[in-house]
Order: C-alpha cells, then sequence, then structure tokens
C-alpha cells in the first residue's frame, strides 16, 4: 500500500512540473518576460552602420544637392583663392548671368560678380548656383566634406545637405579643405548682382 502512495504521488508530481514548464505550443510562460532584442533577421530591418548619423551623413561626407546648374564646371584650383582674380572665371556662372567683374574683400577673399541678363534676379536662382558649386566641391576636395570652420578636424561639424549651409535666402556658406588649405566657397546677392566668394582661412584656424 505504501508503495503504491509513493509511486502515485511520484507520477502527480511528474504531471505538475511538466504543465509549469512551458504551455502545449512551447512559448514562453504567460507572466514571464523575455529580454532579448529582436535580431534584425527577425525584425526585417538591417541593423544600424555604426558610423552612420541619423541623417544619413556616413563617414563625415555631406550629400550633393539636386538642383545645381551653372554654366561650365572647372575643377576648383587648389591655390585659391591665392590665384589671379580674372581666373575666377574658369569656375563657371550661373545659367542666365554675365561676369561684371572681380572684387577683393579684405586680404583673404577674392570674389566675382554676375549680373543677370534679364535685368533681375530670378527666384531659386542663389540657391541654383550654390547647389552647383556646392556638388563642385563635393567632387573635388578632400573626403567630399563640407561644414564649419572646423570641417575635418575633431571638434567639426560636416554638413550633411546644402540646407545646412543656407544662412539666409540670399546666402549660403560653408568651408571645406583641400590639399592641405581650409577655404571658404560663400553665394551671395549683393547690389543685385550674384556673388562667388572664396576665402582663404588656413593661416586662421590651427589644425
Amino acid at each position: 500500500m505504501k508503495k503504491m502512495l509513493a509511486m502515485l504521488l511520484a507520477a502527480m508530481m511528474l504531471l505538475s512540473l511538466a504543465a509549469c514548464g512551458s504551455g502545449s505550443d512551447g512559448k514562453t510562460p504567460s507572466g514571464s518576460e523575455d529580454n532579448t532584442p529582436p535580431s534584425s533577421q527577425q525584425t526585417g530591418q538591417d541593423t544600424p552602420d555604426p558610423g552612420t548619423s541619423q541623417d544619413g551623413n556616413k563617414g563625415g561626407t555631406s550629400q550633393k544637392a539636386d538642383n545645381g546648374k551653372m554654366e561650365s564646371d572647372e575643377k576648383l584650383n587648389e591655390d585659391m583663392p591665392a590665384i589671379p582674380l580674372s581666373e575666377l572665371t574658369s569656375i563657371g556662372k550661373p545659367v542666365g548671368y554675365t561676369v561684371k567683374g572681380t572684387k577683393a574683400i579684405g586680404t583673404h577673399t577674392t570674389g566675382i560678380k554676375f549680373t543677370p541678363d534679364s535685368g533681375s534676379i530670378a527666384d531659386g536662382d542663389v540657391e541654383q548656383y550654390a547647389a552647383a558649386i556646392w556638388n563642385l566641391c563635393i567632387d573635388q576636395v578632400d573626403n567630399g566634406a563640407l561644414g564649419d570652420r572646423e570641417v575635418g578636424d575633431e571638434d567639426g561639424e560636416v554638413y550633411a545637405s546644402m540646407s545646412d549651409a543656407k544662412e539666409s535666402d540670399e546666402k549660403f556658406s560653408w568651408f571645406y579643405n583641400i590639399n592641405g588649405k581650409r577655404l571658404q566657397a560663400t553665394v551671395w546677392i549683393e547690389d543685385d548682382m550674384i556673388m562667388l566668394g572664396f576665402s582663404d582661412w588656413s593661416n586662421f584656424i590651427g589644425d
């Protein structure tokens, strides 16, 4: 009798343990939490690249603008702006504009002036020309990175897109590095003309 009772108790214990272990569908028991994060295969999403920021500005490069327009797209000169002012015309000009002349601003900035053939600057002309110069810079400067004064340095901000370089509806400005020089490009409106300026900041900003 005692043997039968012991066997019966053992069988009941086995049954109760099996019931507590898991449900019939093999899922985690109700009331418990699974803190394991889902893998990219489970969610169907790509695992984020640790080198990519939220805005997609991977590797500290700048995205090209999609509305750039200018007549000719000669290469940026690595010595710019320490070149004759007349050679600025080789960079290219806004579509529908004529070169009005060149301009020296202080001791380290050179610029060129463009007058609209129609007599007035049309909406979007400044942005289109700035976008063309922006894209030209991305193609030719070190690492395709455009940004603030310290671009390329540890504390520098690389602009993800040209919208970061927009100071107003009439002015776009950004810095870049080319062959060890640190320069600034600016496109703006002045006296009913579109201006393109380059400044050499190599001697003003420490590496």
